[in-house]
């Protein structure tokens, strides 16, 4: 039988766990920040965290935080960063990957830019995304609704489908460049044929 002494000590032991596990602080949350290059062309080299030398970077070389890169006159290469993000860097450019903040709706990516052009944005990101559908859609040229807009007039022009690509949360129009207005149906632009 438990005395009421056993009782109150098991409820203090209980009370003291609860306000101790309350008291500590709470655990950051990141997320790990990486990116991966490819299209590499020229000179492009890379250096990790802690390494004192560039080298030179592979198409399937990944960076970590504070890992740089820097790129020749001639160089230039795709990062696609681990948060879903396209950065391109130009020629004769250097920067680093710096970190992850958490904001409000999301996480932000911290870059420092030493010297060149880093072009990062919704519409580079979407453009390469568009990009990588021609295959699954096989066809050369697919375009979202904003460059449908702009050229409807001068091309024929079809919506192919509408789907939400990554690094959006609403879906994109997509539509298919058949060939400049009043070509003849034999000279239009043709899908990929699948060998």
């Amino acid at each position: 039988m438990i005395t009421k002494k056993c009782k109150n000590l098991v409820l203090l032991l209980v009370a003291i766990t609860l306000l101790v596990a309350a008291c500590k602080p709470e655990e950051e949350i990141t997320s790990p920040l990486s990116a991966g290059l490819s299209e590499l062309q020229g000179i492009v080299e890379m250096k990790q965290a802690g390494e004192d030398e560039f080298y030179s970077a592979d198409p399937d070389s990944t960076m970590e935080v504070d890992g740089q890169i820097q790129t020749g006159d001639d160089g230039k290469v795709r990062l696609d960063l681990s948060t879903g993000t396209i950065l391109r860097v130009s020629p004769s450019s250097l920067f680093t990957l710096v970190a992850n903040e958490e904001v409000v709706g999301g996480l932000a990516t911290k870059l420092k830019l030493e010297f060149g052009r880093v072009f990062i944005g919704d519409n580079v990101n979407l453009a390469a995304r568009i990009q990588d559908l021609t295959k699954t859609y096989k066809w050369p040229i697919l375009v979202s609704e904003a460059t449908y807009q702009q050229v409807k007039e001068e091309f024929e022009c079809e919506l192919v489908d509408s789907v939400v690509v990554k690094g959006k949360t609403e879906a994109v129009n997509l539509y298919s460049i058949r060939g400049a207005k009043g070509t003849l149906p034999d000279q239009l632009i043709q899908p990929w044929k699948t060998l």
